[in-house]
């Protein structure tokens, strides 16, 4: 009998041996010590797999017995035939990690390390073993990024996400401290996942720049709503513009208490471990675009016969207050064709739809701004969207969104004044450095030099009726500029190159 005994033991087989118990306890450790606190739960359904160590006190693959956790957490291989001998259990973990070994009370403690198995265990004459297991639940954080044309913070229908708009955003999870622990990327859906455990957390990314601007927003905190905007951007450089990270809420992961089939999560649904309701919306830039033709008719409207090929306007683009009444400049527009003048768009700056503003034009040189009008009757939008004194009324860029291509109606001067009189006018030498020489057929009253917008830099009178005066450009910098001269049947322009 003692012989068969040793064999027994030495081979760790279930032919013969007495009635062992190995059993235990499987539990969720939500606060990661590796002991079992009065308020964690249990963990049914777990998997718990019986091996034999060999002869150097190692763990084998020779196979023994497996058994699940009941609904109390509670596990037993009572009933199997097992051998004296050494022995280990593994802890099938699937969506969860394990905990490391606590160093409490030993009939509280975790016995498994942190890759699922059990130290070797001896079996001797008929012994109870006791092996708990304490689990660390896997969680998973995220959500998706999305445009938000309308900045109502919310993700509309009609409205794309980030993938969709060709752009990706490398997105960092953090701890409560803003330390950094896990980097990942948006995808061509737009959606972005960490995985993770019970916790506090922020999420952080750069916006691409396209779409710098984190949306109003509906909520500072989540809530576990999808579809909101739960970003938050800080003016970085005190310039009245948001910038730099767009950064969420505090987020508070709780095992057992996330939501439930949120419909872009990318995992099997119906997990109450699982969060994707962390979405962010983000503003793209708008173009604003002008474009200024001849109202020959002075209808307001854009007609076929009119001419779009324009002069040279300053434009300027305002932000509105609240009361729609105060400005605040944001630039002047670039001559897209300084040949003809034909559109402008106000670039080196980004225009959102969460704001109001406002356009103005400012006199040139060769268009009356007081005949400047305005119609609500034309087709199409094809109107003049200034008034008589060459402002638009406050419009955002997505309800009012034909304000990205703006239209000015002006009324040219008198042709009289900018075809006939240059034929009596000449000047040299064009280009110039320094000096120049104004010659007519017609007494010469005064002499102007105006920048492209139509604004004065020179102005000399002369003293007498001249037919011929010189000035002098040392001041001015390299460019194009106009001379404004006014002679004794009119005015006449014609344009200079300083070199």
């Amino acid at each position: 009998m003692r012989f068969i005994l040793s064999l027994c033991i030495l081979l760790s087989t279930l032919t013969c041996g007495y009635s062992s118990t190995i059993q235990g306890t499987i539990f969720y450790d939500d606060d990661f010590d590796g002991c079992r606190n009065t308020s964690e739960e249990l963990s049914k359904e777990i998997k718990v797999t019986l091996y034999a160590c060999d002869q150097n006190n190692q763990p084998s693959n020779v196979f023994v017995a497996e058994t699940y956790s009941d609904e109390q957490g509670y596990y037993s291989f009572e009933g199997f035939n097992i051998a004296d001998g050494t022995y280990y259990i593994t802890v099938s973990t699937g969506n969860n990690h394990p905990t490391s070994k606590g160093s409490c009370d030993p009939q509280n403690d975790s016995d498994i390390n942190g890759d699922g198995y059990s130290d070797c265990f001896d079996i001797l004459e008929a012994d109870t073993v006791t092996i708990d297991a304490g689990l660390i639940a896997k969680m998973y954080l995220g959500g998706r990024i999305f445009s938000d044309d309308n900045a109502n913070g919310v993700f509309d229908a009609g409205e794309k996400n980030l993938g969709e708009i060709g752009k990706t955003v490398t997105l960092e999870l953090l701890d409560e401290n803003l330390n950094v622990l896990q980097v990942t990327g948006s995808d061509s859906r737009g959606s972005y996942g960490f995985t993770t455990k019970q916790g506090h957390y922020y999420i952080r990314f750069m916006p691409p720049v396209s779409a710098p601007v984190s949306s109003p927003g509906s909520s500072p905190s989540d809530a576990d709503i999808f579809g909101d905007d739960d970003g938050a951007q800080e003016d970085t450089d005190g310039d009245g513009i948001t910038d730099g990270f767009i950064l969420s809420s505090l987020i508070t992961l709780t095992r057992g208490q996330e939501p439930v089939n949120e419909p872009n999560q990318q995992y099997p649904p119906n997990d109450p471990n699982d969060n994707f309701t962390f979405d962010f919306g983000l503003l793209q830039c708008i173009p604003v675009i002008g474009n200024s033709f001849e109202d020959e008719n002075k209808n307001g409207c854009i007609d076929i016969d009119e001419d779009s090929s324009v002069r040279t306007h300053e434009w300027k683009i305002y932000e509105c207050d609240s009361e729609l009444v105060t400005p605040s400049a944001y630039g002047t527009g670039k001559i897209l064709d300084e040949n003809s003048g034909r559109s402008i768009v106000f670039q080196n700056h980004c225009f959102t739809s969460d704001k109001l503003y406002y356009m103005e034009v400012t006199r040139a040189f060769d268009f009356d701004i007081s005949t400047i009008t305005s119609s609500t009757n034309c087709p199409e939008d094809l109107n003049s969207h200034f008034n008589n004194e060459g402002q638009t009324p406050c419009f955002n860029l997505y309800g009012d969104i034909a304000y990205n291509q703006i239209f000015l109606g002006y009324e040219p001067l008198p042709s009289s004044v900018t075809d006939n009189l240059e034929k009596v006018l000449s000047i040299y030498p064009n280009p110039s450095s320094d000096l120049i020489e104004v010659d007519s057929e017609l007494p010469i009253l005064a002499i102007s030099i105006l920048d492209i917008s139509g604004r004065s830099l020179i102005n000399q009178k002369t003293r007498k009726q001249s037919s011929k005066v010189k000035l002098n450009l040392f001041h001015l910098t390299k460019g194009s500029y106009y001379v404004r001269v006014e002679l004794s049947e009119g005015i006449a322009y014609r344009k200079l190159i300083k070199m």
